[in-house]
């Protein structure tokens, strides 16, 4: 964080880590697949998994990288987790 900081003058943006993680998982694809060949990278995607910036990403036959996600509440002035999608389970 501080060297994007020190390099932009300004923090990293709400979808800096999806940006990443997507630049991430295309490199490690590519270097997979051994090409940027379209269908051989898709087939490297999908037996890619790893744990990013962001979330796991472990993409889905559809091209879906399994969104990992928390649903949050106010409860008494504060966040309080919900619900998990990756677990489905319920915090309350």
């Amino acid at each position: 964080m501080e060297k994007y900081q020190e390099m932009f003058n300004t923090g990293p943006g709400a979808y800096s880590a999806y940006a990443f993680d997507s630049a991430m998982a295309y490199m490690r694809a590519v270097k997979t697949a051994g090409t940027t060949d379209f269908d051989a990278v898709r087939e490297a995607l999908l037996k890619t998994e790893f744990v990013g910036a962001s979330k796991l990403l472990k993409y889905e036959e559809n091209g879906d990288s399994g969104s990992n996600y928390t649903v949050y509440i106010i409860k008494d002035g504060k966040f309080q987790p919900y619900w998990n999608s990756l677990t489905n389970k319920k915090f309350m």
